[in-house]
């Protein structure tokens, strides 16, 4: 088996959850040993931070060529020490994929620290030796000599019998902005135009005790933590309009989810939710939902916001 990966680790957006509903485990704590499990195993062939470049042939004799993109790092001389990016002088010039854009990364790097396979990639269009011919501090810092800034991509030809193609997904308010809003270039309710206006794997990370706050609830802005949050659901939801005729079924539960924990981190703040109908359909999940009303107490709004907007705030907040 040949598991292709376009992404520098396995994991996806799985791994940039903070607790997992309806029982709130650590999605880490289910991820990780799989992943682990997944590179270790003899008969899976890992090729991570590649992309497949063209596919030919029938069902059961398909001969797929795959691009190995370069990492500028042999991933048969690293070991994973970590002493190239934490010695790398290159701060604060690109944002943390991760992390959502709410921080930043070095120019090589790790994806996150569970990363699996756990070998940097150099961003050749921040690195200072790229773009000036000067730097190198990585491949002088490395003891395995495991940097190559000549690597190139490769391409390699596998054969395979069949195909499974898992797409992934992207949030709504990242894969279709809204140009005919009064926000024009932006996601709906002013994605991307306030920072205070966030989507649910943003929020993910700030709750996540590995996130850029370390967990703590606080304000994109400025920093300060919230007393009321608004959770706004159903966004584009059922609207063909937009291109959605359907529900996805999921943003009543990691709403619920994000409402909870939200009460259990800033204990005297007020959580509303704005939504359309509840399809809590699993098990538990009603139940989880109920929960997160009666015992957390969140808010929960039957009705459409019409408009976000920007509101200059007063010393007392």
């Amino acid at each position: 088996m040949v598991l292709v990966e376009k992404e520098p680790s396995i994991g996806g957006h799985m791994s940039q959850l903070s607790e997992t509903f309806p029982t709130l485990d650590c999605s880490q704590c289910i991820l990780t040993p799989r992943m682990v499990d997944v590179y270790q195993h003899p008969r899976i062939k890992l090729m991570a931070y590649s992309e497949i470049e063209s596919m030919e042939g029938y069902i059961g004799n398909f001969k797929a060529t795959i691009r190995k993109k370069a990492r500028s790092v042999n991933d048969e001389l690293c070991n994973g020490c970590g002493m190239c990016y934490t010695k790398c002088p290159v701060k604060k010039k690109a944002l943390n994929e991760f992390e959502e854009g709410l921080a930043y990364r070095t120019a090589i790097y790790i994806p996150f620290p569970q990363a699996v396979p756990n070998v940097p990639v150099i961003d050749r269009s921040v690195c200072t030796y790229y773009k000036t011919g000067k730097c190198k501090v990585c491949e002088i810092v490395c003891g395995r000599k495991a940097i190559d800034f000549e690597q190139e991509d490769k391409l390699v030809v596998e054969e395979v019998g069949a195909i499974v193609i898992a797409t992934g997904y992207k949030l709504y308010s990242i894969a279709k902005p809204e140009p005919d809003s009064i926000y024009k270039g932006y996601g709906e309710y002013g994605y991307g135009k306030y920072k205070d206006v966030i989507d649910g794997l943003q929020f993910e990370r700030i709750a996540s005790a590995s996130g850029p706050t370390s967990g703590e609830i606080l304000r994109p802005s400025d920093g300060t933590v919230p007393k009321k949050i608004v959770f706004i659901k159903c966004v584009g939801s059922r609207d063909e309009s937009k291109g959605f005729s359907y529900c996805s079924k999921i943003c009543c539960m990691y709403t619920a989810k994000h409402a909870m924990l939200y009460k259990h981190k800033v204990h005297d703040g007020e959580a509303y939710v704005f939504y359309m109908d509840i399809r809590a359909g699993g098990k538990m999940y009603e139940e989880f939902v109920r929960r997160t009303i009666e015992e957390d107490g969140a808010n929960y709004l039957r009705g459409r916001v019409s408009r976000v907007y920007e509101q200059k705030r007063k010393t007392d907040r």
